[in-house]
């Protein structure tokens, strides 16, 4: 398979990670991306509320035993009127539909020790195979992500695109981001 903007060398390999479903008996006190608020969403009771009231899923990523990343996902939706900027997505409009179904990444974060060495990269991937091989791809046309100031250029090396700036999203700090699932699924087939 062509990994397309996925292909990039990596200090860790694909099968070394273990990735599991969070468990409330597993926290990660211990786990510090540089960002408090994520650290503490995996240490507090708030990662169990979201699982409780069915906001999202999150799972850990391994690393020979040691927890080394962590990403938290939802089913959404993209309305349409923040893609009307992108040609490729015109011809929806007459479906007349409100939002394009997606597959929203809450939250992704990387232990300070593996930041920079590709464990992102690989982390996004899997998150676009669940996307994809789970069945999602049938009720899923978009990876989408709220992302920080910080990380709209991380997300942009993969081929995510900034949406329409609305009024709504210029009040934001975090800027939404898309990846149209039909190409990474077109790659894959390619």
């Amino acid at each position: 398979m062509n990994d397309g903007p996925f292909r990039h060398s990596v200090d860790i390999q694909a099968d070394d990670l273990r990735v599991e479903p969070f468990h409330e008996t597993r926290r990660v006190r211990y786990f510090d991306c540089g960002d408090r608020h994520l650290n503490d969403f995996l240490n507090t009771d708030e990662v169990v509320e979201y699982e409780k009231e069915y906001l999202g899923y999150t799972h850990l990523v391994f690393l020979h035993g040691d927890p080394v990343a962590y990403f938290t996902v939802s089913l959404d939706g993209l309305r349409v009127e923040y893609l009307k900027s992108y040609k490729s997505f015109s011809r929806l409009s007459e479906l007349r539909l409100e939002s394009l179904p997606a597959v929203k990444i809450g939250r992704l974060a990387v232990a300070r020790a593996w930041q920079n060495r590709g464990l992102g990269r690989l982390v996004l991937k899997y998150i676009v195979g669940m996307a994809l091989n789970m069945g999602l791809f049938r009720a899923a046309r978009l990876l989408t992500v709220q992302a920080k100031p910080g990380a709209i250029g991380f997300y942009r090396k993969f081929g995510f695109e900034l949406t329409y700036e609305t009024a709504r999203e210029r009040k934001r700090a975090n800027r939404t981001m898309f990846y149209d699932l039909l190409y990474i699924k077109d790659i894959a087939n390619g």
